[in-house]
């Protein structure tokens, strides 16, 4: 089947995908802010989450036939770079978070010598 419409209009902006992907962030960042342990809890759910993006992204860059061929034409491979990666945001910014816990906790082990 023929894609007759531009893909371009259809597609969000680089930019765009980011930010979503940033806002959907949120929730899973602010609850890993917690506490260090909801952090390191928060890990796997956005792990899960991340994946679930990352899928989505690439499966509509390689496996829908015609639309995928055209989102390459027409978009480019730099845009579906930026698909690809933006999708694992939410896991990067956790785990961002979740080393900033731990070492604020490690840093205080090390400047007493007690843990």
């Amino acid at each position: 089947m023929p894609v007759l419409a531009e893909i371009s209009d259809k597609m969000p902006a680089i930019a765009d995908m980011w930010v979503w992907m940033a806002v959907l962030s949120i929730p899973v960042v602010l609850i890993a802010m917690t506490h260090r342990w909801t952090a390191v809890v928060m890990l796997p759910v956005a792990g899960a989450l991340s994946a679930l993006f990352f899928r989505g992204a690439y499966h509509e860059a390689c496996f829908e036939g015609s639309f995928s061929q055209a989102v390459w034409l027409e978009m480019g491979d730099t845009w579906v770079a930026h698909s690809l990666a933006s999708s694992l945001l939410p896991a990067v910014l956790v785990l961002l978070v979740a080393l900033l816990k731990w070492r604020a906790r490690w840093s205080r082990c090390f400047d007493r010598s007690t843990c």
